[in-house]
């Protein structure tokens, strides 16, 4: 764009001192209908160069349209993993709360079957066993035992392993929204990165238009003087054929 300001530039000065050169016997037929000739010339490429200009501009304000509906794409889906991400956070709070409550149960539950447990058995001449296993408070092994689900219904079993698979799920879908959420925050990243790299671009093309216009603004002030020059050499002209 400034090349094309030094070249208008350089037109117009040029035509200036053409004009400005002219000797006093330069008003003659001959020499005016040149320097009008050398005045159009100028115009012409004046012309020509803005036109180019105009080209340029279109086609940078197509770019930046373009850009604009990228930036506008890029928004919605940042604010759409953002919303996503809340949402994500609100379930884990929910997935520790529940995790919490199931891990309350459940240690509700392993007293209350070891408190069975040792009501059932601790008469029984042959406690020796379950005696050891409540010693080392390891339910699972107790009721994972042959001994044991030959002793008593499964109704123990049941509700442990229940309680245990309940918890576990529990983690699991807590792991799974933790995931989620680490793929989430990843996304967004992303997205703010490209929003970041496309408002640069965008600032550089605006630049590059501004300063268009600017190139464009001078090209049609000198085409006016230019134009101007010409009307007072064509109204040599006419005095001279009058």
């Amino acid at each position: 764009m400034k090349q094309s300001r030094r070249i208008a530039g350089s037109i117009l000065v040029g035509a200036l001192c053409f004009a400005m050169a002219m000797p006093a016997f330069a008003d003659s037929k001959s020499d005016v209908s040149s320097q009008i000739n050398s005045l159009e010339g100028q115009a012409s490429e004046l012309e020509s160069e803005l036109a180019s200009m105009k080209a340029n501009k279109t086609s940078i304000e197509s770019y930046i349209a373009e850009l604009d509906t990228k930036i506008k794409e890029t928004l919605s889906a940042l604010d759409t993993v953002s919303d996503e991400i809340e949402q994500t956070n609100e379930e884990i709070t929910v997935a520790k709360k529940n995790l919490k409550k199931a891990e309350a149960v459940q240690k509700t539950q392993n007293h209350a079957l070891k408190a069975r447990i040792k009501a059932i058995y601790e008469c029984d001449e042959d406690d020796s066993f379950f005696r050891v296993l409540l010693q080392d408070a390891d339910l699972k092994r107790l009721l994972n035992s042959q001994e044991y689900k030959s002793r008593i219904n499964m109704y123990d079993y049941d509700l442990y392993t229940n309680l245990e698979e309940t918890t576990q799920k529990i983690l699991d879908y807590e792991q799974e929204l933790g995931e989620k959420q680490a793929n989430l925050e990843k996304n967004k990243d992303t997205y703010q990165q490209q929003m970041d790299e496309l408002n640069v671009i965008l600032d550089e093309r605006q630049s590059e238009l501004s300063s268009l216009d600017e190139s464009m603004q001078a090209a049609y002030s000198d085409i006016s003087d230019i134009q101007s020059q010409i009307d007072a050499q064509n109204s040599k002209m006419a005095s001279i054929l009058a």
